[in-house]
């Protein structure tokens, strides 16, 4: 792995911690591992299965717009998180 694929990595375990933070799944996850393309960027052990997430940012304006009105159109955290823990149970 170049440099800056390992400064990617790293930015984007930091930027994964932050997120485990904000929905309150600190506790719940056991190991982050940075994966390297075409895998999604972080493995990770939650509730004793492995999930992956694809990180990405949102630069462009005509995705921004969408964004400020997210509260009217995305679940609360306490929703995202049961669904989430609900599709791990599932085999």
């Amino acid at each position: 792995m170049s440099g800056k694929d390992e400064l990617k990595a790293k930015n984007e375990r930091e930027c994964f911690a932050e997120f485990l933070k904000i929905v309150g799944w600190s506790e719940d996850v056991v190991s982050v591992e940075s994966r390297n393309p075409p895998a999604p960027d972080i493995l990770c052990t939650l509730n004793g299965k492995s999930v992956a997430f694809e990180l990405l940012s949102v630069t462009q304006s005509e995705f921004l717009q969408p964004l400020t009105n997210a509260k009217k159109i995305c679940p609360s955290e306490t929703t995202l998180r049961g669904n989430l823990l609900k599709k791990l149970k599932t085999e």
